[in-house]
């Protein structure tokens, strides 16, 4: 049953015998309808209040709901991105493994492979540099002894002639044989012997107009004996090859012959002319001094 204070305001009581004041039960009456007033109008605002909590709980709900299924579809999504990155990670592990075991082989047979060409190379380097060492040892040792011979040549081209092989003052230089020397090593001539015997021709390899027998005729005349010109010998007078070079090796040992008088025709100058010829001879390969 529903009261509200205009009820309570026309609210009217009968009369009977010994009853209640009128006016207080009015004065009461008006205090309670005020205070129902204010009641009512709480309630009402209670009311409205709980209405829109109510409906603020309902929103939330569905929000809550909504999160809720968010939450599960991340939880799923989750736990499918999870599963899919341990399969995939059980999957590449062992390819990842494997290309790295290729991969410290592969590098690990480059460096054998580059240790070894620079050993090789280190190897040949070595090998060049003993030859090369060898090879200036060998041509230092040669060059010393060609140096070495050209030296003793140099001195024994320097040193004087040996008077004991030297031509004596009647030996006539231009008409005197050039003997050509044997390559035999040196040792005691054996044929010396007939070189007693003036009538006996000596046995000598002549050069030039000098291998011509001398004439002994008396009708020669001493420019017909000296008209032609003696070529110039290629043996230098220590008895060398011209064209060989001293500590070469290609010398020839001097000749071992033994000073003649040549046969000369009558009225050719011997003796002072003959003397000053050798000297000027001497003076053109010595030199003055």
């Amino acid at each position: 049953m529903s009261l509200t204070p205009e009820e309570i305001l026309g609210k009217r009581f009968h009369d009977a015998f010994r009853g209640y004041n009128h006016e207080e039960v009015d004065v009461f009456l008006d205090e309670v309808a005020v205070a129902f007033e204010v009641v009512v109008k709480d309630l009402q605002a209670a009311r409205a209040r709980a209405e829109e909590l109510e409906g603020q709980v309902l929103e939330l709900k569905g929000t809550e709901g909504m999160l809720k299924r968010t939450l599960l579809a991340a939880q799923r999504a989750a736990d499918e991105t999870m599963a899919e990155a341990k399969t995939e990670a059980a999957r590449l592990i062992p390819v990842a493994e494997e290309e790295a075991a290729a991969a410290v082989a592969s590098a690990k047979q480059q460096a054998d492979d580059i240790i070894a060409s620079a050993m090789g190379r280190q190897s040949r380097i070595e090998e060049l540099a003993s030859r090369m060492h060898g090879l200036q040892a060998a041509h230092v040792a040669t060059m010393r002894a060609h140096l070495e011979d050209q030296l003793r040549a140099l001195d024994a081209l320097a040193a004087p002639p040996d008077p004991a092989s030297a031509p004596g003052p009647a030996a006539d230089v231009d008409a005197a044989p050039t003997t050509v020397p044997e390559p035999e090593p040196r040792s005691e001539p054996e044929a010396e012997g007939p070189a007693d015997d003036p009538g006996s021709p000596p046995e000598q390899k002549l050069l030039g107009p000098a291998a011509s027998p001398p004439a002994d005729s008396p009708e020669d005349s001493p420019e017909d004996s000296t008209a032609a010109p003696r070529p110039a010998s290629s043996f230098s007078p220590l008895g060398r090859h011209a064209e060989a070079e001293p500590g070469t090796g290609g010398e020839r040992p001097p000749s071992r012959r033994v000073p003649r008088e040549p046969l000369r025709p009558p009225g050719e100058p011997t003796g002072g002319s003959v003397a000053n010829g050798e000297s000027s001879a001497r003076v053109a390969f010595w030199g003055k001094g």
